[in-house]
């Protein structure tokens, strides 16, 4: 073993310590090859059973990539065109942008540079609770706020991935389960991969939220998989030698790409490559060097900042990775309550680093220790001190509730009083009836519901005027 990874493992021990991450799979490639892989924790906490490289994870946001290297594919047999208006595909299609809905496109879509508003909350709920079925998608898209002009930059954006797979669906007239599994999962061997949990599987990681005291709870494991909306944003679950079997390729398959300068090699079914490494969407900010995205791949410059994506952005600036090397890094975070993935590769050398973790700590532990291994990796000169940065930045994640509270407080104006509480009780609905709230009185209190599920029922507590927390 490298003294570097040597003293990374020693640092990831002491930054799921500090976090309380109960269990982390990291695979790493040097060279094109699988060098080493590691189980720390527990996939099971309450049975202690470790993961080894076959355990199942949800890959969360990594199912970007695949889903972009099966558009890949469809576009070089020529039933998909990069820069046609989605509209070609999907008659239906439209938005709150009439510049979108006459020029969107597939590319569009999978570099999130539609520059509507994500608004996860309409899709996703409490416990991993979908809210939408995959019918609903398209008319709920259709009131996405505009957050910035089209194609100016990234807006990270969900509902495009769903689209893009209801696209496929059209052209092939299969599922886009079916698809990835007989274009993708089969033809490179990845047999633990797919888009739904197998019942029965003794071998799959157990979902735990984090407490403040460190302790972990079980949770309900991602819902996103086969059949439901979403499912191409997010809904792939995998294993770490999976994995590295699809990142092993998809490195090797893009370098003969670009030597060659074609779009298809001999060496596998993956296509396209250039185009979906290609950086199409600049990442908001100001950067000396690279940051930007592709179709299913953040695209950095090293020296410079990653975790770009990550929910650790709401914790401070992150450190420059990679001093003193000058590499191009292809990477992807990935979280839903309870599970968390980063990958990073540097394909011109063909090696990196994924992290599967079972777990959604107060901080994103995986991304961390995504680019703790990648300088060790890169063996770094002057690496970065990510023990303390965890520390820091854990410390800012749990004060973080106490923080909102403060602002709200300071911001309430005090001695006001509802109306009666009737006045507010109804069902309110969007303008397509995809999602409605319904709010009732009960036992002297409001309690809020979304689509008609118990289990997402929120008592609401005044706060001033006609406005309720």
């Amino acid at each position: 073993m490298h003294p570097e990874l040597e003293r990374a493992l020693l640092a990831i021990e002491s930054i799921m310590e500090i976090t309380g991450t109960p269990g982390v799979s990291i695979g790493i490639i040097r060279h094109g090859q699988t060098a080493e892989t590691y189980h720390l924790g527990y996939r099971d906490v309450q049975n202690k059973l470790q993961a080894d490289d076959d355990t199942r994870y949800n890959i969360n946001s990594l199912s970007k990539g695949l889903v972009s290297a099966l558009v890949g594919m469809e576009v070089h047999r020529g039933g998909l065109d990069w820069f046609k208006p989605i509209k070609t595909w999907l008659p239906g299609f439209s938005s709150a942008s009439k510049e979108l809905d006459e020029n969107c496109s597939i590319v569009d879509l999978l570099s999130h540079r539609t520059g509507l508003a994500s608004l996860d909350d309409f899709w996703m709920g409490a416990e991993n609770v979908i809210y939408l079925n995959k019918s609903q998608v398209l008319p709920t898209f259709q009131t996405l706020p505009i957050s910035r002009p089209f194609r100016e930059s990234l807006e990270y954006n969900n509902w495009g991935y769903d689209i893009a797979a209801q696209v496929l669906e059209k052209i092939a007239n299969r599922t886009i389960s079916d698809l990835l599994h007989g274009q993708v999962f089969a033809p490179l061997g990845m047999s633990r991969t797919s888009t739904a949990w197998e019942f029965g599987d003794d071998n799959e990681g157990k979902c735990y939220g984090i407490l403040q005291d460190l302790s972990p709870v079980e949770v309900a494991r991602p819902a996103l998989g086969n059949g439901t909306a979403m499912e191409a944003a997010g809904g792939i679950k995998s294993t770490l030698r999976d994995m590295l079997t699809f990142y092993k390729t998809f490195m090797h398959e893009t370098n003969l790409q670009f030597s060659s300068g074609s779009d298809a090699s001999d060496f596998s079914p993956l296509k396209n490559c250039r185009m979906l490494t290609t950086n199409h969407a600049r990442l908001p900010g100001v950067s000396w060097r690279e940051q930007g995205y592709g179709l299913g791949w953040g695209r950095s410059q090293l020296p410079g900042r990653l975790g770009l994506l990550s929910g650790n952005t709401l914790f401070g600036e992150g450190p420059i990775v990679g001093k003193g090397n000058s590499s191009l890094v292809l990477w992807h975070h990935g979280c839903m309550p309870g599970s968390t993935s980063v990958v990073y590769l540097a394909p011109e050398v063909e090696s990196g680093v994924v992290v599967l973790q079972n777990s959604m700590p107060v901080i994103d532990t995986a991304d961390i220790i995504g680019q703790l291994v990648l300088e060790a990796i890169l063996r770094v000169e002057e690496p970065n001190d990510y023990v303390a940065l965890s520390k820091q930045w854990h410390d800012r994640g749990v004060n973080h509730l106490r923080n909102l509270q403060k602002e709200l407080d300071d911001n309430k104006t005090h001695g006001t009083k509802p109306r009666p509480l009737s006045t507010y009780t109804g069902t309110y609905w969007n303008e397509p009836k995809t999602f409605f709230i319904t709010v009732q009185e009960q036992a002297g209190s409001l309690v809020m519901t979304t689509q008609g599920l118990s289990s997402q029922a929120y008592t609401l507590q005044h706060y001033h005027h006609d406005s309720f927390t």
